[in-house]
């Protein structure tokens, strides 16, 4: 069972080490945080869920945020509400809405990357 294991760790590390080659990886073969139309500077991948729509009745689940504006931290809580409600749908909806007035807003895109 030893042999087992060290050999699987083994195969592991080899291709964890063959994905390291930095040498053929170049600044712009990353992924576009722009992407969108030309000229468009949407800070959204095209896959991005859209539609999201301000909900009353939520309760008042709140986390302060060094948001730029009231609207998004009013969009944020939502996405946390939400969060809690198990619909990470909506919530990463809301959440990416957060993101769109407020692209440095960190906790809104970590709040996006919970609900996925």
């Amino acid at each position: 069972m030893k042999k087992f294991v060290n050999a699987v760790s083994g195969c592991c590390l080899l291709f964890a080490i063959a994905g390291c080659d930095s040498a053929s990886e170049t600044p712009d073969s990353g992924m576009d945080l722009f992407a969108g139309s030309k000229g468009s500077r949407s800070y959204l991948p095209e896959v991005a869920p859209v539609g999201a729509t301000m909900l009353e009745g939520l309760g008042n689940y709140s986390l302060s945020i060094d948001a730029s504006s009231p609207e998004v931290q009013q969009w944020f809580d939502q996405g946390l509400a939400l969060t809690y409600g198990f619909n990470h749908q909506a919530a990463e909806r809301s959440f990416l809405q957060a993101v769109e007035l407020d692209p440095q807003c960190a906790l809104c895109w970590w709040g996006a990357a919970l609900v996925l």
